[in-house]
């Protein structure tokens, strides 16, 4: 199966009701905290309140700034294993935390772990888009 076509078929198509439960903002006892690292100021933590949250962080690393001569640079970071226990339990999308466990634990660097969250939840925030319309068109 080439990567195109595991793309196509990585996620079933989720119901509105599913969307709106995955993307409500949730209270102080079910946020996730990661970490944004800087090198000049230590790391900060993050709290995020919801799946919104996590997806405009974990995509918000410019990794092309990271390097021994850019101080300002920072990483946002999250233990992954934590992550996808959050997405199953608090957020709600087993889907979505098993594809992340499947395909993202296993690479060994932060930076592939990072390149395919980020192509993995931008392929389920599309998926969420089209639910979110189509009950809209309803």
């Amino acid at each position: 199966m080439s990567a195109e076509t595991q793309a196509l078929t990585r996620f079933n198509e989720p119901t509105s009701e599913m969307v709106e439960h995955a993307l409500r903002e949730l209270d102080w006892d079910g946020r996730f905290v990661g970490y944004q690292m800087h090198s000049s100021a230590g790391n900060a933590p993050a709290n995020l309140y919801g799946l919104k949250d996590a997806v405009v962080f974990l995509t918000g690393t410019r990794w092309d700034r990271i390097g021994p001569d850019n101080h300002k640079a920072s990483l946002n970071w999250v233990h992954m294993e934590s992550f996808v226990t959050w997405l199953r339990d608090s957020v709600g999308d087993s889907e979505l935390a098993d594809t992340i466990a499947t395909e993202v634990l296993p690479l060994s660097s932060y930076k592939a772990q990072s390149d395919r969250i980020t192509e993995i939840l931008a392929e389920r925030m599309a998926q969420y888009r089209v639910a979110l319309e189509v009950e809209g068109a309803e």
